[in-house]
């Protein structure tokens, strides 16, 4: 009988173990997840919002992005900027209530939108009023102007994405996606429906070499002093890398490798340093983790380890093989080399209010820490050498310090599709915290083509904050 009553007291004990640990996860999830699930475009809240006027979008300068208009039988349609230009910048990012642009503050920000985040005075208040219910305004990071001026410099005909944040608060000053598309049009290119900035995957190129740059300083003793050889090729098993254009580097430090985008350097720093050592720096930027920002829904970016070989694993150190990323991602990375190596979490909602004008900012806040402050400082240095000297030359700005990194990601085996063009960098300057991503899909040269771009962007948001 007492061996009995321990069993039954021990089963008593795990069950109810089970039920708190059910709970935990219940809180967690309803925490964690509420706004996606509320957001789904199934759900029929935000299907059916009759009785409720959903609240206006607004731009950081008061431009309104999207509003509600009253109808002549009484009732309210959604109609977007009056402005063309400001209309198809933001298209991706503003998205739609029926859901077309997954994750758009339309669908992602409805919980606002539509007045189920308001407090209890503003809901007795409207309860009492006899009017229908009106949504929460929201006030967004972005400067509409600024992603007018993106899309518009960006190359015609060619699809991509630009990302201009605040390294210093996480704030998305720009999110640009092209092809756009009017939403007041009925006709829309293929695939304009796609956000490019957070939801599709490309391979990153050289861009990653930061990422192996940070491992190396971790992982190698004495890697700043060391020199290395590159002759313009280099054999692993089944692969030769070469360098761009028949390039031979020759005798160079790890800051001039990177200055000089050199394949042959940082594929054998990864055939040194192994897996392991270089999926756990890209972990620290946000690679091969489940990425939850609050404000938007981002595709998770990928550095696979499985079933690799020795020359996947040197093709990976600068960007190839099956490293993937998202525009974003890489705007983070070089976000958090200016931030000291503070990643902070990016920011799309400024603030939320029953009126215009009223509502409290939504404060930054810090992601993660993804690597020290004095490898961060000699990263920073050599991407500012990449843009005084290097090949991310036509990035710069005269009188201010831009640091940066360029990228032409190949795509076919063969060559026969022309590479992606990338830059990623920012404005070493406390006035002006800013950090860019641009990533032209097919457009050839990181060097001739994503650099440029990034300065005439950069220059206008200076402008713009001035």
């Amino acid at each position: 009988m007492r061996r009995m009553r321990r069993a039954a007291g021990f089963l008593s004990a795990m069950f109810a173990v089970m039920y708190l640990c059910l709970g935990v996860y219940f809180a967690y999830s309803v925490t964690v997840y509420s706004d996606r699930w509320f957001a789904d475009p199934a759900n029929p809240n935000i299907l059916h919002t009759d009785g409720v006027i959903p609240g206006s979008v607004y731009d950081r300068n008061g431009i309104a992005l999207a509003r509600s208009v009253k109808t002549d039988d009484g009732g309210y349609t959604r109609v977007y900027a009056d402005n063309t230009d400001v209309r198809r910048a933001v298209s991706q990012l503003l998205g739609d209530t029926r859901g077309q642009v997954a994750n758009g503050v339309e669908s992602f920000m409805a919980a606002y939108l539509l007045g189920y985040r308001a407090g209890l005075t503003t809901r007795l208040t409207q309860l009492f009023s006899g009017e229908p219910r009106r949504g929460d305004n929201i006030r967004l990071t972005i400067d509409a102007m600024l992603c007018v001026y993106a899309a518009k410099r960006f190359p015609s005909g060619k699809s991509g994405a630009v990302v201009v944040l605040n390294y210093k608060t996480g704030e998305i000053l720009a999110m640009v996606s092209l092809p756009n598309y009017d939403p007041n049009s009925a006709k829309h290119a293929a695939g304009s429906y796609y956000n490019r900035a957070t939801n599709v995957l490309y391979p990153p190129g050289s861009l990653f070499k930061l990422i192996t740059y940070a491992a190396a300083l971790k992982e190698i003793d004495g890697a700043t002093a060391r020199v290395f050889d590159c002759e313009g090729r280099y054999s692993v098993d089944n692969l030769t890398v070469v360098e761009a254009r028949g390039a031979k580097h020759g005798k160079v430090t790890l800051a001039q490798a990177l200055e000089q985008s050199c394949n042959v350097v940082f594929a054998q720093l990864a055939l040194e340093m192994g897996y392991s050592a270089i999926e756990r720096q890209a972990r620290a930027f946000g690679f091969n983790d489940t990425v939850l920002f609050r404000d938007l829904v981002v595709k998770d970016s990928k550095y696979p380890t499985s079933s690799q070989t020795r020359d996947d694993l040197a093709q990976s150190a600068y960007g190839q093989g099956r490293v993937e990323a998202t525009p974003l991602e890489m705007a983070l990375v070089a976000a958090t080399i200016a931030n000291n190596g503070v990643m902070m979490e990016p920011k799309l909602l400024d603030r939320a209010s029953p009126t215009e004008t009223g509502g409290l900012p939504v404060g930054s806040s810090v992601y993660r820490k993804a690597l020290d402050e004095t490898r961060s400082m000699i990263l920073k240095e050599a991407m500012l050498s990449a843009v005084r000297t290097g090949t991310a030359s036509g990035a710069a700005i005269k009188g201010y310090q831009v640091a940066g990194k360029t990228g032409s990601a190949e795509v076919s085996s063969d060559k026969s599709v022309p590479t992606h063009a990338w830059f990623t960098g920012f404005i070493d300057d406390p006035s002006f915290p800013l950090a860019i991503c641009v990533l032209v899909e097919g457009g050839g040269s990181g060097s001739s083509v994503a650099a440029p771009l990034a300065r005439d962007i950069l220059r206008e948001a200076i402008r713009l904050s001035e």
